[in-house]
């Protein structure tokens, strides 16, 4: 006999208590948070309360839920009345990945040091606050098993874009060097169940010519003993998979859905009763080598010492990293673009010779950054001190079919803040201040995963308002032309300015490195706008004003300042 209960409307079961009570959960878009309903064992309404929209999980055994709260940076325990409290915090660049209360340990995910490898997997003691193991990490899942980490990798190939293999990497809590990586079906993923070593195991492989799934294949995976079954043929023809452990009959119960092949709309369900114990085992999963990350640049040239020196010395004045000549194409990956060296031989001035040029971009970079606040530089850095605000100066950056050029572009890449800029495109310090908003975005959004995405923003462009995308043509949108600021600065019709110039309507990013560099421009006319100071003048535009009082709240969450009143105030008046 079975009882069959109808959750209220737009709720999804969270858990069971061991009480018997159930726990619904429901997002409440308007207010932008999460409903918790608790109800007794009968479906009966009991009580509800409300908490931030993160990610949250439930723990049965210990009767409460965890939060990964602050964009996964902090563990927050939280029972089933709304009380919380905090169970560890991390530093900036680190998030939770998942957490086991039976060890006490945590998987933590950093930003990497090294190239083409977007994040570090620490495992984290919270008991005695110390990181016991450390390695590039290339994993998609990972779950706590027992005393192992659990997570399933793809490792890149021979430095091949999109070339990989997918491996299972178990990780020992107990010992230091028992990691093991192991070989498993392409496109893979494992569904671990507490109790068991063996894990339902499902690849389904994207064939990339025919931009298809092929059909899903499943397996049985002894985690601890690493073997893997043949393909389960009673399962191959199921459309999608539910599973769960029995412990008190070591059965795995999968239900799945068969779709009529002939018939969208029809189809029937049909359960599994999967034995481990009479599993044929028929492969020892092979071990995978870790591939080995180099990071190196190019020999600097004869003739370029002086100017490395003056970049030293830029180095450790602000605590960025700068590359410049040939030495800068190591660091095109990542970026869209195919950069062309200041020493490219095809490179010819009239006035200049590519080492004078390279020599007065450094001069303008240095003018630029120390204009910044004394230390800010150092807040793109991850906790551990790497990577952080990387500089390119490079003569062109061209797409890869050649036919755009762009003035400058950042991105990226690892721990690495990156930011390119081409010869053309440094006679003031315009385009550095352009550049260094967009890697002070993706700093702001590591912290503030939501901060530029969500309605916020939105709420502060024109009702209706959709950026173009169209970086080619965007001069042809004549009808956002009355949204921009007046090219005569007209005052009454400053009530309608909503972005500072065409551009800034290609995309969300370009609206607000524009207005940032409209705000920091060198060219500010003081004479033309009647105003003494950028920002006085942008005060009088209630709509940009709006947008630049956001963006100050989230700089100075981030920064600890609004870094662009240093700017202004030690910018060259006049």
């Amino acid at each position: 006999m079975s009882e069959v209960y109808t959750l209220p409307k737009d709720q999804y079961l969270f858990c069971v208590r061991k009480n018997g009570q159930f726990v619904t959960m429901k997002w409440d878009e308007a207010a932008g948070d999460l409903i918790i309903f608790v109800f007794d064992e009968n479906m009966k309404f009991a009580y509800s309360f409300r908490m931030p929209n993160e990610e949250l999980y439930a723990d049965p055994e210990n009767d409460c839920f965890y939060v990964y709260a602050d964009n996964g940076s902090s563990l927050e325990r939280w029972d089933f009345n709304g009380v919380k409290e905090t169970v560890f915090s991390l530093q900036h660049g680190m998030k939770i990945a998942d957490y086991d209360p039976a060890s006490g340990f945590a998987a933590v995910l950093e930003d990497s040091v090294v190239p083409g490898v977007s994040q570090d997997l620490m495992l984290y003691n919270i008991e005695k606050d110390e990181f016991i193991f450390e390695q590039p990490g290339y994993s998609f899942s990972y779950r706590f098993l027992d005393d192992l980490l659990i997570a399933s990798c793809n490792i890149p190939q021979d430095g091949a874009e999109n070339k990989y293999i997918t491996a299972l990497n178990t990780i020992p809590l107990s010992e230091n060097g028992g990691e093991r990586l192991l070989r498993m079906p392409d496109d893979s993923y494992l569904t671990c169940y507490y109790g068991t070593s063996v894990a339902l195991t499902a690849s389904a492989v994207f064939e990339a010519e025919t931009e298809t799934f092929l059909p899903t294949v499943y397996y049985l995976t002894d985690i601890k003993a690493g073997r893997i079954t043949l393909p389960i043929g009673e399962l191959g023809a199921a459309s999608y998979l539910v599973s769960c452990y029995l412990p008190e009959t070591d059965k795995i119960v999968a239900a799945s859905y068969i779709y009529d092949e002939n018939d969208a709309d029809a189809g029937h369900p049909e359960l599994y009763l999967i034995d481990p114990a009479a599993a044929q085992y028929a492969d020892e999963l092979k071990p995978v080598e870790r591939p080995v990350q180099e990071v190196g640049t190019r020999p600097l040239t004869p003739g370029w010492e002086e100017l490395r020196a003056k970049a030293d010395a830029i180095e450790k004045d602000f605590d960025v990293t700068v590359y410049f000549g040939d030495q800068a194409l190591d660091y095109q990956d990542g970026s869209g673009y195919v950069f062309v060296s200041l020493e490219d031989p095809a490179y010819v001035l009239d006035d200049a010779t590519p080492t004078e040029q390279t020599g007065q971009m450094l001069d303008m970079l240095r003018k630029g950054l120390s204009e910044y606040p004394d230390g800010f530089f150092g807040h793109f850095k991850n906790s551990r001190g790497q990577g952080g605000l990387r500089i390119m100066l490079v003569r062109d950056l061209t797409n890869p079919d050649g036919d755009f050029l762009a003035g400058g572009v950042a991105y990226k890449y690892g721990a690495w803040y990156n930011v390119a800029i081409g010869a053309d495109n440094i006679g003031d310090t315009d385009t550095i201040h352009h550049e260094i908003w967009h890697a002070a975005e993706s700093r702001i959004e590591k912290d503030v995963g939501n901060a530029f995405y969500g309605d916020e923003w939105e709420a502060l462009n024109p009702p209706g308002f959709e950026y173009s995308e169209d970086l080619d043509h965007y001069y042809e949108h004549q009808e956002l032309f009355a949204y921009i600021i007046p090219w005569d600065y007209d005052a009454s019709k400053y009530d309608g300015v909503w972005f500072a110039e065409i551009y800034s309507t290609v995309t969300g990013c370009e609206d607000r490195a524009t207005l940032i560099e409209t705000l920091t421009s060198e060219g500010f006319d003081f004479e033309g706008t009647g105003y003494a100071r950028p920002d006085e003048w942008i005060a009088q535009m209630p709509h940009l004003q709006a947008k630049l009082d956001y963006l100050a709240g989230l700089s100075e969450k981030v920064f600890g300042c609004v870094y662009w009143e240093t700017i202004l105030d030690r910018m060259p008046k006049g």
